[in-house]
This record gives C-alpha cells, sequence and structure tokens, in this order.
C-alpha cells in the first residue's frame, strides 16, 4: 500500500466535505497514513467500512486530522476488538454486515448496543438470518429503544 502524504489537506482540496475509507481487504496500518496528512477543517461527514480493522483509537485519529466531523459513520465487525472505535462519541451509525446468526443469540458487543442504545440514529445488523430469526427479535429491539434494526442480506435499506 502507498503512503499518500499531505495530500487530503485544504490546499489540495480545498472544497472536499466528505471522507470515505474502505479497509475491507488488507489489515494494514492505517494510522500511518493518518500520521501523514494535514488538518482539514472543512470535512464534515466521515463514513468508515473498517471490518479489517485492528486499530482501537482510529475514529479518534480521524477526528484529529478532520476536526469539523460531527458524525462518523461506521462499518465494523462486532467484535470487542471494535469496542473503542464503536464507542467513539461522533458515530452515530453502524452498520454490522456479513453476521450470522443461528438462533437468537447475538455477539456481546451486539448486545450491549442493543441495551444501551447509547444515542446512535441507526444501528443495522446485516447477514445470514432467518425470517423467524428477524420477526422475534425486532420486537425486542423495538422494546428497548434503541434505534437497531436486523435485516436479512439483501433486504437493506
Amino acid at each position: 500500500m502507498y503512503r499518500i502524504r499531505g495530500f487530503l489537506d485544504q490546499d489540495h482540496f480545498p472544497k472536499l466535505d466528505t471522507v470515505s475509507v474502505n479497509q475491507r481487504i488488507m489489515s494494514s496500518s492505517l494510522s500511518s497514513h493518518l500520521n501523514l496528512w494535514q488538518r482539514h477543517t472543512g470535512v464534515r461527514s466521515v463514513s468508515l467500512d473498517l471490518r479489517t480493522l485492528r486499530e482501537p483509537d482510529y475514529a479518534g485519529k480521524m477526528v484529529d486530522v478532520f476536526p469539523a466531523v460531527k458524525e462518523i459513520d461506521l462499518t465494523a465487525e462486532p467484535s470487542r476488538n471494535n469496542l473503542q472505535i464503536i464507542s467513539h462519541e461522533r458515530v452515530k451509525s453502524i452498520l454490522f454486515s456479513d453476521i450470522f446468526l443461528k438462533g437468537d443469540s447475538f455477539p456481546p458487543i451486539v448486545e450491549d448496543l442493543i441495551l444501551h442504545g447509547r444515542g446512535f440514529k441507526s444501528v443495522v445488523i446485516s447477514g445470514l438470518v432467518g425470517a423467524r430469526i428477524v420477526e422475534r427479535t425486532q420486537p425486542i429491539f423495538k422494546a428497548s429503544g434503541a434505534p437497531v434494526r436486523l435485516v436479512r442480506d439483501g433486504v437493506r435499506k
């Protein structure tokens, strides 16, 4: 992977207002790239697809580089390894994809999100899920007050 030095700064992209990072394939260090970037105060929206992320403070580092960001949309694995990034105060929308549920039990981190809601606008859990599981769990999500939806692959809205 090539390092991008000082490229996403205000001199090169003065009108840049959205940054999207897709870290699905390689689990290389994205932080090494962020350390080379200069701050950009025009970016308001960040979307992170970090399913292979192994750096727990990546959201905090993104906010340091893009301080005007108020909300981060996140796609991540539902694992305790990602708890710090999921818990970042600016993460407002989460998509857990490629989940396989063989019953109505969820990974512990998803159970925490269901119980506490934590001010998210949206939490979507998507994957290989039977129709009956969706029917059984939707009332649980609704009763929790958390904006959690369980959708079967190919049915995302």
